[in-house]
């Protein structure tokens, strides 16, 4: 994290799919964050400009990237370079959960895996193979396994209410 603008936050949600990062975006919004869902990682420095963090007149900014638009570890380090660059703050929040858990968050909701890898825990394994980069420079750890959606609000407001967020910080 870079704390050169002490002002200005940005939150970077990822994690595996089914782990609950709509779930965290929603709480970010909640206290006051300006959330964007499923963002390519190419526009996150476009978007901040666009909506003025640097200059304080939206100081929290939440974005969500994963694999629906194809984020990997070098795009999102790239987003972050920019991002300290251009002097913000920024926290990325990796939420995770144990496989039989998404698998059954997947078949409750009746929705495809976004990765298509032959059965659900071929997907799975595939997407955390692939974000195992990501999840090592996050600053943020959530596993959201056993959380009820009460209790990882409750997680994430505690981490993110003041906008202060710590790096290498582990909620568990």
């Amino acid at each position: 994290m870079s704390d050169t603008n002490e002002g200005a936050h940005v939150v970077i949600i990822t994690g595996l799919s089914g782990a609950g990062r709509s779930q965290a975006a929603n709480v970010l919004e909640d206290i006051g964050y300006f959330v964007v869902d499923n963002l390519p990682t190419e526009l996150i420095s476009n978007l901040v400009k666009s909506v003025g963090a640097a200059e304080g007149s939206r100081s929290r900014i939440a974005v969500v990237v994963d694999t629906r638009a194809g984020m990997d570890a070098e795009s999102l380090d790239l987003a972050l370079i920019d991002l300290h660059r251009d002097g913000l703050r920024t926290t990325v929040l990796f939420l995770a959960a144990d496989d039989r858990v998404l698998a059954r968050r997947f078949e409750e909701t009746r929705r495809p895996h976004p990765i298509e890898a032959g059965s659900l825990f071929e997907s799975i394994s595939v997407e955390r193979a692939a974000f195992e980069d990501v999840r090592a420079g996050a600053d943020v750890i959530v596993d959201t396994s056993e959380l009820s959606v009460h209790e990882l609000r409750d997680k994430l407001r505690g981490a993110f209410a003041d906008s202060v967020a710590h790096a290498s910080m582990r909620v568990d």
